[in-house]
């Protein structure tokens, strides 16, 4: 891009005092009426220009009102969808239990709502109003407020975003209108802006409507300025009415406007919704101060009516939005129109001086002739460069100011070829390594040369930019192998590859074993480490046509492709384990990690990915279970027993669906008087083939999963049903799992069955493990503080086997300790049964002793301190009606 002026035009530069100077001429014969022409043209021109470029603005800022409106609009949308999804949440309902009903996915509905203000914050470029945005969403309605205060929470989270947005729109608005109301001819822009203004009113009037009518249901408030729903609808309808009603008036003269407002007041949904409104209105009328709110309950009753109102509101809302967008489409016509008038008014003028110039200019003909045919060619050359044509040339002759001209003509014209040239090697994706071709000269040249880079630089930065993505997208950030899903790819990819051929699939599926303890001891950044050196090591194990990939978590994959992967993934799996279990040095300490490792191999039984992947899972968990570093394949018996677990699975379900299980009960009985002061809650399952099963058979299996949760909801249901058929019954006491404790439905699941059979909660007895609260201490404890405050006992069972010490024991809100049969039966333990009795009394707990069987035991334990004896001395499992005759009679210790 060297080249000179000279050498890209091919033009000769004049020097200055070589050539005469046509100004002398002109000043001497046309001086005079150049000069006045001139001053008047030049200044009706620039009035004209100006107006032409204030409706041009004009143009340009309507779309950006109709951008604040569609975003207003928005934002009112996603409010209401969060309400809906709050408001069912209230009466313990979700989207999904709905949908199937109302045909409606309140919270599909509500991400598209959001997704549509992302993009409509994306056009608008506003980072202020994109941080506000993202602050609302991020503050949730507070915890104690439900039923309409919570959607009135809600709803108000929105509101001052939504009216600050209003607000900006209208002063906008005012801008636009006293812009267009200081330029002559802008009668007709003044009425489209009018137009526009009542569109955006009644779109606003119709978005606030749907908001109005529940909260006019409930009877809750539902805007900023406090009034009751029900004013407010009234308001807003009133508002809808004026605001139609002034666009039908002036709207005469704007097409579009007029015809959308016909297509939105015939259209359906907006009739259903207002004839909604107003039967609200008359109702609310005709009850007046009788008139309160509406049971939520009730009203979600009827919930396929409610979301067929909620739908066609914000269908209005969204035909009226459309009214908003055809009046600034007239908008944009009618300042199009100024602009192309103002425009040619300018060029009139311009010609009308121009001709007087040249009228004026003929009378100097025999002096001009030096300078008009210069001119000529420099007029030719200005039209081929508008014209596209820059391979022309003009040659540069006559006065100095036409061989300038001309020089700088062919200067641009070269430079707008080189532009032409670097544009169309873009185009051919040659950036940024690209021939450019000719270099551009001049000013011009240097910014067509600075536009050029600027956009190939931006072109090669956005490919970089979807390379990055596309890398990203399919590899795990913190170890960079592939991620689950390309891994899963891959898995389908090898699976297709091989169909018909004598190829083999293996897949080994690595599960760190003690990683856990990496995290919880050292920290989540020694863990990252671990997991980056696990996943090098494990690179260095496998070929390079292997693919490794990270699941989540400390689970990864390799997937194994070739005839021989049956026998490679055995002596793999061998050699990761090696090398898995060398110590890995820390910044802090040096730890060890182990692994078990899982292998499935498809032997072409039509394997999907998902269950390929299955097998292997099921094959690393027989791994772990038979202890640590250990290697296991997926085979038939494997698979027979997962199909077992499955259909045990099921029949449990099926059990409690069925009303299999049973709640049978064994006396607690008081060690000093051997009455009988409780019972405690023991399941049994009535199976249809194998009979009477204890709970060992089966709760086992539950607990690995969440099925135990659904286990000890049954039980939980059936003991307060048994306390409330019995009133005489003082207290059962019931045992729930280490998952269910730590759950977040924990405290509900507990108290709902006292609250819906209308028992005294301090009957019943909740008995936990020491594992089940060990684990999260601080969280087990706040749950059971929270249960004794309703008058729940609490009871830790087993006491003695696990690891609970003394200031665990102090920590947690404990009423009863229960010592563990192995202490009773052993009279060699009982130094530690006296020792469990005694750390009870010191902590004053009640203490209960289990798997009592002699009277000798009896007579042990009640020398002892104990409070409360168990065990089949006293009485064995059996039905409640058969306790509850025993408990009749007086118990002998």
């Amino acid at each position: 891009m060297a080249a000179t002026s000279a050498q890209a035009s091919g033009a000769e530069r004049i020097p200055r005092s070589r050539a005469p100077r046509a100004r002398t001429l002109l000043f001497l014969f046309a001086a005079v009426p150049v000069l006045v022409g001139g001053v008047v043209g030049i200044g009706e021109i620039g009035s004209s220009r100006a107006e032409a470029t204030l409706a041009e603005g004009i143009e340009r800022r309507s779309g950006e009102l109709v951008l604040l409106t569609e975003l207003s609009a928005a934002i009112i949308d996603e409010r209401n969808w969060n309400s809906a999804l709050e408001g069912i949440t209230t009466v313990g309902l979700t989207s999904a239990m709905l949908e199937p009903f109302t045909g409606i996915d309140l919270a599909g509905e509500f991400e598209s709502s959001q997704a549509e203000v992302d993009r409509l914050l994306d056009l608008a470029d506003r980072p202020d109003l994109t941080e506000r945005i993202a602050t609302a969403r991020s503050q949730n309605a507070p915890d104690d407020v439900e039923g309409i205060d919570g959607l009135a929470t809600i709803t108000t989270r929105y509101d001052q975003l939504e009216i600050d947005i209003e607000q900006e729109g209208e002063q906008l608005l005012d801008q636009l209108l006293t812009e267009a109301g200081r330029t002559r001819g802008g009668d007709e822009l003044v009425t489209a802006l009018r137009v526009l203004e009542r569109a955006a009113d009644a779109r606003h009037s119709v978005a606030q409507l749907a908001t109005s009518y529940f909260g006019a249901q409930f009877g809750a408030v539902s805007s900023v300025d406090g009034e009751n729903g029900y004013l407010v609808l009234i308001e807003e309808q009133s508002a809808l009415d004026r605001a139609r009603d002034d666009m039908r008036r002036i709207a005469a003269t704007e097409a579009a406007a007029r015809a959308r407002l016909g297509v939105v007041e015939n259209d359906d949904q907006v009739v259903a919704f207002e004839q909604a409104v107003a039967a609200l209105i008359a109702t609310r009328l005709e009850l007046g101060a009788e008139a309160g709110a509406v049971d939520l309950g009730g009203l979600l009753a009827d919930v396929e009516q409610v979301s067929s109102i909620f739908q066609a509101g914000n269908a209005s809302s969204a035909a009226h939005l459309e009214v908003v967008s055809a009046s600034g489409d007239d908008v944009r016509a009618a300042a199009e129109a100024m602009r192309a008038s103002s425009n040619q008014h300018a060029l009139m003028v311009a010609a009308m001086v121009i001709g007087g110039v040249l009228l004026t200019t003929a009378a100097t003909a025999l002096l001009l002739t030096s300078i008009a045919r210069p001119l000529r060619e420099l007029a030719n050359a200005a039209v081929w460069i508008r014209d596209g044509r820059t391979d022309r040339r003009v040659r540069p002759f006559g006065p100095l100011e036409t061989r300038e001209a001309a020089s700088a003509l062919n200067e641009a014209a070269a430079s707008l070829q080189a532009f032409q040239h670097h544009t169309r090697a873009i185009a051919d994706g040659k950036v940024p390594d690209v021939e450019m071709g000719p270099a551009p000269i001049g000013a011009l040249g240097a910014t067509v040369t600075a536009a050029v880079e600027t956009l190939a630089e931006s072109i090669s930065q956005q490919e970089s930019f979807r390379t990055r993505l596309a890398y990203e997208a399919s590899h795990d950030s913190l170890t960079q192998i592939s991620n689950r899903r390309a891994s899963l790819e891959r898995i389908r990819s090898a699976l297709q590859t091989r169909d018909g051929t004598s190829r083999a699939v293996a897949l080994l599926f690595v599960d760190l074993d003690g990683f856990k303890a990496v995290n919880d001891d050292l920290g989540h950044r020694a863990g990252d480490m671990v997991l980056r050196q696990t996943a090098e090591r494990m690179r260095s194990c496998v070929r390079a046509e292997d693919h490794i990939g990270r699941l989540g978590g400390d689970e990864f994959v390799i997937v194994l492709e070739g005839a021989d992967n049956v026998a490679r993934a055995d002596r793999l799996a061998a050699r990761l384990i090696e090398a898995l279990s060398e110590p890995i040095q820390l910044d802090i300490a040096a730890v060890s990690v182990e692994a078990s490792i899982g292998i499935a191999v498809d032997d072409h039984r039509n394997s999907t990915p998902e269950s390929l992947l299955h097998e292997a899972d099921l094959a690393v968990y027989e791994a772990k279970r038979r202890g640590r570093s250990s290697i296991c394949r997926c085979d038939d018996e494997l698979r027979a027993r997962a199909l077992a677990e499955s259909n045990l699975e099921t029949e449990i379900r099926a059990a409690i669906d069925d009303d299999q299980f049973e709640l049978w009960h064994q006396p607690l009985v008081d060690a000093t008087t051997g009455a009988i002061t409780g019972c405690e809650a023991l399941l049994r399952w009535h199976h249809p083939d194998r009979g009477l099963t204890a709970p060992a058979g089966f709760v086992l299996f539950a607990e690995r999963s969440d099925l135990i949760l659904d286990i000890d909801r049954w039980v939980l249901e059936r003991a307060a049903q048994d306390l409330a058929d019995d009133p005489t019954l003082m207290s059962l006491s019931v045992n729930v799992s280490s998952r269910h404790v730590a759950s977040t439905h924990f405290v509900d699941d507990i108290l709902d069955p006292c609250r819906r059979h209308e028992i005294d909660p301090s009957r019943l007895i909740v008995e936990v493990t020491e594992s089940a609260v060990l684990d999260d201490l601080e969280g087990a404890a706040a749950k059971l503080s929270e249960l004794r405050s309703f008058g729940i006992r609490i009871a830790l069972d087993d006491f003695g086997t696990g690891y609970a010490s003394l200031s665990h024991l102090r920590e947690l809100p404990l009423d009863i300790v229960k010592v563990d049969r192995s202490f009773t039966h052993d009279v060699h333990a009982r130094a530690l049964a006296r020792l469990i009795v005694e750390t009870g009394q010191l902590l004053e707990l009640s203490v209960t002793a289990e798997g009592v069987e002699t009277a000798e035991q009896a007579d042990a334990l009640v020398e002892m301190g104990v409070d409360v004896l168990q065990g089949y001395h006293f009485g064995r499992p059996a039905p409640a009606a058969s306790i509850r005759q025993l408990r009749s009679a007086p118990t002998a210790l």
